[in-house]
Formats: C-alpha cells, sequence, structure tokens
C-alpha cells in the first residue's frame, strides 16, 4: 500500500489524538488503575506520540518524493551555498544567503512541507546568483 502525504499526515493526527485521549483516561482514571496498568497506558500513550512524529517524517519524505526534492537536491543547496559563502564579499550578500540557508533549516526543523521545498529553491538559486 502506498500512501501519499495527506494519508501519512490524516494518520499522524489520529495517532496524536488517541495518544492525548489515553493520556486524559489516564489522568482521569489515575486512583482507580494499578501500577501495571498505569505504566501500561503510558507506554501505549508514548507510543503513538513517537507514531505521530513518524507520520509527520513519513509525510514529509513523500512530499519531497513527490515535488521530486531529494536529500541529493538539499545538500546540493546547502553546498552551494557553504561554496557560494566563502567567495562573497558583500554584507547584503551574506545576509540574504544566510537568511535563505536558516529558512531552509528551520522548514526541515518544523517539518514545514511547503517551506522545505520553497527554501531549498531559493538557497539554490541564491547561492547560483552569488557565486556566479
Amino acid at each position: 500500500m502506498k500512501l501519499t502525504k495527506d494519508d501519512a499526515l490524516e494518520l499522524a493526527s489520529c495517532f496524536r489524538e488517541v495518544a492525548i485521549q489515553l493520556g486524559n483516561y489516564l489522568e482521569d482514571n489515575w486512583s482507580n488503575l494499578g501500577p501495571s496498568q498505569r505504566q501500561e497506558l503510558q507506554n501505549e500513550e508514548f507510543t503513538l506520540l513517537n507514531a505521530s512524529s513518524q507520520m509527520r517524517t513519513k509525510a514529509v519524505g513523500i512530499l519531497l518524493d513527490e515535488e521530486e526534492v531529494s536529500f541529493a537536491k538539499l545538500q546540493g543547496a546547502a553546498r552551494k551555498a557553504k561554496t557560494a559563502m566563502k567567495k562573497i564579499k558583500k554584507v547584503a550578500q551574506v545576509l540574504e544567503l544566510a537568511g535563505g540557508v536558516v529558512g531552509l533549516a528551520a522548514a526541515i526543523l518544523s517539518r514545514d512541507l511547503g517551506a522545505i521545498v520553497t527554501n531549498a529553491k531559493a538557497v539554490y538559486d541564491a547561492a547560483s546568483t552569488l557565486s556566479a
């Protein structure tokens, strides 16, 4: 079965919601549960939160595949920026390129799917222009 980006995001949302509900149940019923039941519910809650996070990561991978933006292209943009940074002398150009790289890093870390593609292209384009 092949997941789409939207499928993965929907699953991530569902897993997270169930984890929240488990946490609420655990909190509401703490005094009625034995230690082993508490531990089991906590384990399940954390497992679902991890699954949710992994599904979001999967969605990023799917988007990168769908948008034909591979790790190699992201790495290429970062390397091009590194090379361009060594060559440029004007503060405005350094700030422009640095801002683009920071934006790309932030997009990847926040898993902002659209921003990853947009920032990778912007960094690559800026680095290409500045190092030409």
